[in-house]
């Protein structure tokens, strides 16, 4: 990741991230929101991103649940609001992609039954494009809820995409007769 101008004229172009990361933690300190403003877009996502970083990063030292979700879910916006600034910001995708990947694994600690905890962990992975998790935890959600329609749709996408075309038009016709239909249910390594 590079910076859209150096941080620090004097100091030259940053090498790496964790030297980027330090400049810009310096320099936001010491700025007011009316400066913030006026840096280039990449630097503010960048920022915003940090500060997700900084709120992920207490949270996983704080005992106290209600304070470590609180912290969590502080991340998620910081990482969307960096993404909505600038949507090529890789970094912030992933990051927001693995504290919900951990709010799903943890419910499934906490509920091992719970089949929509698998679907949604699918969806997740599917975001990722780990097309063998997708799988994996698709096939436990109907496991665990043979009457799971949308994860029959999505899973009779995973077997479109794997030419395995005989699944696919049962687990579609499965979903037809749960009565479940959506174009929003194929996993994002499917799309064009």
């Amino acid at each position: 990741l590079k910076p859209a101008r150096p941080l620090d004229a004097g100091a030259g172009e940053p090498e790496d991230l964790e030297e980027y990361k330090r400049r810009a933690r310096r320099i936001f300190e010491s700025m007011t929101s009316n400066d913030r403003s006026k840096l280039p877009k990449r630097d503010r996502a960048f920022l915003k991103f940090h500060e997700g970083l900084t709120a992920e990063a207490l949270s996983a030292t704080v005992k106290d649940a209600n304070v470590s979700n609180r912290l969590d879910e502080r991340a998620l916006r910081l990482y969307g609001e960096a993404i909505e600034i600038d949507p090529t910001l890789a970094e912030a995708y992933v990051a927001r992609g693995c504290i919900l990947l951990n709010d799903h694994t943890r419910a499934i600690q906490l509920k091992p039954n719970y089949a929509k905890a698998y679907y949604h962990r699918a969806d997740t992975y599917s975001d990722d494009g780990d097309s063998e998790k997708t799988m994996r935890d698709l096939n436990q959600a109907i496991r665990l809820d043979p009457n799971f329609g949308a994860a029959y749709s999505m899973r009779a996408a995973c077997y479109k995409s794997r030419k395995q075309l005989d699944l696919y038009r049962r687990d579609l016709q499965k979903a037809r007769e749960l009565k479940y239909e959506s174009t929003n249910s194929f996993p994002k390594f499917l799309s064009p």
